[in-house]
């Protein structure tokens, strides 16, 4: 049986951290995200990344549109 790296209980169900490959189970970090209870932080920054991501690709299709636009005249 797999034993989690935060808790040292064995657990039927473990999960390898995206950004620190430690084994967790789920009482030791989030199963959905892919993070140990140690890497929280970076979760939020992916999130924060998303958001920017989107904001970036938002105006690139405005100034897209412009000169689209701007061609028509």
């Amino acid at each position: 049986m797999p034993r989690c790296s935060i808790c040292r209980q064995v657990k039927d169900e473990i999960a390898t951290c995206k950004e620190c490959g430690q084994k967790f189970c789920r009482d030791c970090g989030n199963y959905n995200k892919g993070y140990c209870d140690d890497c929280k932080e970076y979760e939020k920054d992916d999130e924060e990344k998303t958001e920017e991501d989107k904001e970036v690709a938002h105006e690139v299709q405005e100034i897209e549109q412009e000169d689209i636009e701007a061609k028509g005249d």
